[in-house]
């Protein structure tokens, strides 16, 4: 997610705290065999402007430009590993940090990473084609939080502020397991508890459930235990201070 901050001498829509409107560079839906339902793919496109339809009722962003609000997340990507080379760390520079007028970035990426890296590979399982897709040596939770790290110190070099939320749990989709579950709270932990960023959103927070922890509540995904549906993303977007965009 990017915002960019006020800038001086702009139209009508540029006065005050109104700023252009928010987009990310994260993951638009964690990885998911079918990707294409229609049902699922709605469910997403609408929570990406769950946020921005919140700036613009506190007044913070125009209505016009919300709704044209730019997206760095469109290709899935992790932070070292994604899809059709959708890597955050190749991407940062050109889909974010050129972006005039920055001044935050919300980063919600890793849990691709995680979660191909410690998917069972089984040559006849129902994931076997996708996951050759990514092929080499898994990547960790040290890799992870290497990757933010260089996303941080490039955004602090340009004065940009970084934000980011933890990775939600997956437990019951078809990449869960163990050990990617163990290196996702290793991963929450150091973003919760590590001062790196300039604030962090704790969506595992707001998804997990409370009786099972490496679970989304049931009433907040799609069925897949994965993508969110209207309500999950609802709660994520309530959940944020809007100040942090002030």
């Amino acid at each position: 997610m990017v915002v960019r901050a006020p800038q001086p001498g702009g139209g009508p829509e540029q006065h005050g705290r109104l700023v252009p409107p928010p987009a990310r560079l994260g993951e638009r839906g964690r990885v998911h065999r079918h990707q294409r339902q229609d049902r699922q793919f709605a469910g997403r496109q609408r929570g990406r402007v769950r946020l921005p339809q919140r700036l613009v009722r506190a007044g913070q962003v125009a209505q016009r430009q919300a709704q044209r609000g730019p997206c760095a997340g469109d290709q899935r990507p992790g932070v070292v590993r994604g899809e059709r080379g959708a890597v955050a760390l190749a991407r940062f520079d050109r889909d974010v940090l050129a972006t005039p007028g920055l001044g935050y970035v919300v980063l919600s990426v890793g849990g691709n990473d995680l979660g191909i890296s410690f998917a069972a590979r089984d040559d006849d399982g129902p994931l076997a084609d996708f996951l050759k897709m990514f092929p080499g040596a898994p990547v960790t939770a040290d890799d992870v939080i290497a990757g933010y790290r260089q996303l941080i110190a490039r955004a602090h070099e340009r004065g940009v502020r970084v934000y980011a939320t933890t990775i939600p749990p997956y437990e019951g989709a078809e990449i869960y397991t163990p050990e990617g579950e163990s290196a996702r709270q290793a991963v929450n932990e150091w973003i919760r508890t590590g001062g790196a960023f300039d604030a962090v959103l704790d969506f595992d927070a707001v998804w997990h459930d409370p009786d099972r922890p490496s679970r989304i509540r049931g009433d907040f995904h799609a069925g897949d235990h994965l993508h969110g549906n209207d309500a999950g993303y609802q709660a994520l977007a309530d959940s944020m201070d809007l100040s942090l965009f002030g």
